[in-house]
């Protein structure tokens, strides 16, 4: 065996095998030491610091940003502390979805502070994708660089120093990137293809994901591929992760059908918030409206207005489900403290929780309960259909159903009542000649009239209105002729917007100008009362729902209707009555009247169409309205146009009053005046 040069030479074999024996014993020993030295300095069980905590010692809430400034609280928003620390590094929860309305502090509780959190306590890549990349890096730049600021740990945030020497621009610090040890931050929007699939990303933050496109990629004539559904793109980018992942998904919800965020609620186990009764302690879910065991609905909210239609702010408060005891807004900040989550279904996946929450639990200094109240008793004076959305959405968190399918022809036919509809007596040229009025209704008070044109024939509707749009159809009329040419379908169309109908005149006609345009234009610019006509789906505001436009070719004015708008509201109007179960007492608001001998025809057309979402091929969603093949859709076009008649006389009368909008208690309490007038005018007179 060849020795060691550093071995004495005189030593022996033995000598050398005991010398190494040695010295492995005495590494041994030397390395217990380090490890009992390490064992030592590291504490016996690692505590780690809950987002919550990090929040309350660090986070600084801005004046600018929110009507609460001053150092984060949770007893502030107390239903937000469970739902952040479902996103801490220790706990087992690996995706969260939240069901939100507005005005609950999401932004700052959550969003904020996991980022936050992450960047400080839990470094890793996070990825942020906002509803569009303008607004994902509108969201950096006001709140994640503010909430960096204030919250001192700026220092941590680091440009790249060559980059920055070679270019003069900060590429780790900027609208879209935050670099920090041992992560960054990536803020982005949904069509970002490239950026969804290129990166490991072990925390992800979907935003208002209602308003990402179904599929992204795919551009005219097929020059960019489809890449999919951005959600599973960027979802994808986590499966390297898969054990300490970490998926918050967020929205307020919007449209029912095609929601985002709905399935995703419901594929957690779906939890409310409960809280005591201040009564009896009865634990419960703050809810607008409840369905009882009868059948009929239950306001929990409850409000007063005065003579005039106001609410009375110091009437509105919250009733106990249990002992009907009486909760005012300033209790929530008794009450939301003793609350606490509860899962009503078991996930569908492990580890997945899902959150729902209203603006009823938005904080004293935020959202009071007389404003979400005022905001009910605004929707349901405008019967505007946006406003309904905005508060289903915005205040309740939840999604809206577009009632857009048809109701059922057979039940709205069952209605009909004990009037005949009027009838026309014609000559030999085919000449109106007589107008058989039907029986007067007591309280209707003028009338509209919609036209269809098609080549062979004219249809139209005589429809009369009383207050809140009880409306009560009082002819059906197709008038037979050749509508290229005058005709005497388009005499006998003037006679009928000229005439006075069941004693009342007609004080607007509208007549669809999309076939035969100049014939409409013509015939529409020689006497006053009739305008074209043409609908549009993307004219409306939440004031009105239609728009006057000139013509080049006539000296009148194009009336565009968001005839979409008027179908949803039609068919709510359908619906009111026996279709829904509700007792004769409440069949008044738009509640729709008809005669006795109208056929199922004219019902199978009044509710013909129904409303679908669509996708095309660049994942962009939309609603539109579809009429099945071989069904005839007249008789729903020219009561959408006597609907659209009634909102321009409306808006007429509005604006003669010099208002904003249209305010319908002002307009019917002016038309129930003015009728009165003109039907004493004409007693006297005739």
């Amino acid at each position: 065996m060849p020795r060691s040069r550093s071995l004495p030479k005189h030593w022996t074999d033995d000598d050398e095998v005991t010398y190494e024996r040695r010295v492995a014993e005495e590494r041994e020993r030397m390395a217990l030491e380090i490890v009992e030295l390490f064992e030592a300095a590291i504490p016996e069980q690692v505590v780690r610091i809950q987002m919550s905590d990090w929040a309350e010692a660090h986070r600084i809430l801005p004046s600018n940003l929110t009507p609460l400034p001053g150092p984060f609280r949770w007893r502030v928003t107390p239903y937000m502390r469970e739902i952040a620390d479902c996103l801490s590094e220790d706990s087992p929860v690996r995706k969260v979805a939240v069901r939100k309305a507005s005005q609950i502090a999401y932004n700052a509780a959550l969003v904020e502070n996991w980022i936050g959190y992450t960047i400080d306590v839990a470094p890793g890549s996070m990825m942020f994708v906002g509803s569009d990349a303008g607004m994902a890096e509108t969201t950096v730049e006001l709140r994640i660089d503010n909430m960096i600021e204030t919250s001192g740990i700026a220092h941590k945030i680091a440009a790249q120093t060559a980059h920055l020497k070679r270019t003069g621009r900060r590429s780790g610090d900027t609208k879209s990137r935050k670099d920090f040890p041992g992560g960054f931050l990536m803020a982005i929007g949904p069509r970002s293809g490239g950026k969804l699939r290129s990166f490991p990303i072990r925390y992800l933050i979907f935003d208002e994901i209602e308003a990402y496109p179904q599929n992204i990629g795919g551009g005219a004539m097929g020059k960019t591929a489809d890449e999919g559904d951005p959600i599973r793109l960027a979802e994808q980018r986590t499966v390297a992760f898969e054990r300490t992942r970490k998926i918050l998904y967020g929205s307020t919800p919007l449209i029912a059908a095609g929601s985002r965020i709905d399935p995703l609620f419901a594929r957690g186990d779906q939890r409310y918030y409960y809280v005591p009764c201040k009564h009896c302690g009865h634990m419960q879910v703050l809810h607008w409206r409840i369905e009882r065991e009868d059948g009929k609905p239950f306001y929990p909210l409850k409000y007063e207005v005065d003579e005039m239609g106001r609410l009375i702010r110091d009437s509105v408060h919250y009733e106990c489900q249990a002992c009907g005891g009486h909760w005012t807004n300033a209790d929530k900040s008794r009450f939301l403290q003793r609350g606490e989550w509860r899962p009503t279904a078991e996930p569908m996946e492990e580890g997945f929780r899902s959150y729902q929450i209203s603006a009823l639990y938005s904080p004293v200094g935020m959202r009071s309960w007389q404003s979400i109240c005022q905001e009910w008793i605004d929707c349901r004076e405008g019967r505007d259909v946006t406003k309904l959305r905005a508060f289903v959405n915005l205040t309740l968190g939840e999604s809206f159903e577009e009632r857009g399918e048809a109701p059922e022809h057979s039940l709205i036919m069952a209605r009909k009542e004990g009037y005949q509809s009027e009838q026309l007596l014609v000559d030999d040229n085919g000449l109106i000649t007589e107008i058989v009025a039907a029986e007067r209704p007591d309280r209707a008070l003028f009338c509209t009239i919609g036209a269809d044109i098609q080549a062979d024939r004219i249809e139209c509707e005589i429809v009369a209105w009383g207050v809140d749009a009880e409306s009560w159809s009082l002819g059906y009329h197709v008038l037979p002729g050749d509508t290229s040419q005058a005709s005497a379908c388009w005499q006998n169309l003037r006679t009928l917007i000229t005439s006075w109908h069941s004693g009342m005149p007609v004080m607007k006609a509208l007549i669809d100008s999309g076939y035969n345009a100049p014939m409409v234009y013509r015939f529409c610019s020689e006497f006053t009362g009739a305008l074209p006509s043409k609908g549009d789906d993307k004219v409306g505001s939440s004031k009105r729902i239609f728009q006057r436009g000139k013509i080049d070719s006539a000296p009148i004015e194009l009336v565009r209707l968001e005839t979409g708008h008027l179908k949803l509201e039609l068919y709510s109007f359908l619906r009111i009555g026996t279709v829904d179960g509700r007792p004769p007492t409440e069949l008044l608001r738009g509640y729709c009247h008809f005669p006795l001998d109208y056929a199922e025809a004219y019902y199978r057309q009044l509710t013909s169409e129904d409303r679908r979402r669509e996708v095309d091929r660049r994942g962009r969603s939309k609603m539109i309205w579809h009429l099945p093949s071989g069904r005839r859709n007249e008789a729903l076009d020219v009561r959408v146009y006597a609907m659209g008649a009634l909102y321009v006389f409306a808006g007429d009368v509005c604006d003669f009053l010099e208002l904003d909008q249209i305010e319908w208690g002002v307009f019917w309490g002016h038309a129930e005046t003015q009728m009165a007038k003109t039907l004493d005018l004409s007693v006297a007179g005739g």
